[in-house]
């Protein structure tokens, strides 16, 4: 979507509708840093960088969620790689996210790996839109704008 009438930049926007009652409802973008090679996404080692920014807008919801995605790790991760929340300010805001504020949930016990190693074949960034233990629906979208690493 166009920010601005007439302006090229282009930001991400979704719309999402979380059904309750449900304990964990989520709607998940998937945010790869390179072109994929023959349908894979390709790892790139972010672990020279200190924060990754991002400008936001979101209606509907309190908190999101970052988590940091590698492909290259070997193993079935499934839900457990390092991840990290914020809440949500009014209006197109800049975050400035601290790649030490990434961890894994403290209930990963058997599948324990160090954010860096992570970032040092970083694949994806997940930004998910959700809410836990839901016992009233949410409707809402998100706008995210100017996706970036920084040292």
């Amino acid at each position: 979507m166009h920010i601005k009438k007439d302006d090229p930049n282009r930001a991400m926007k979704f719309d999402f509708s979380l059904r309750a009652p449900n304990q964990w409802a989520g709607v998940v973008v998937e945010v790869h840093g390179l072109p994929d090679v023959d349908g894979k996404a390709v790892p790139e080692d972010m672990s020279g960088f200190k924060t990754l920014s991002l400008q936001v807008y979101a209606t509907g919801i309190e908190i999101l969620r970052l988590s940091a995605i590698s492909g290259e790790r070997g193993k079935d991760m499934v839900m457990t790689y390092p991840e990290m929340t914020f809440k949500v300010r009014p209006g197109l805001t800049t975050y400035k996210v601290p790649l030490t504020a990434f961890a894994q949930p403290a209930w990963v016990t058997d599948r324990r790996v160090d954010a860096k190693d992570i970032l040092k074949k970083l694949t994806s960034i997940h930004l998910t839109a959700f809410c836990d233990q839901c016992v009233i629906g949410k409707q809402g979208m998100v706008i995210v704008d100017n996706m970036v690493f920084e040292k």
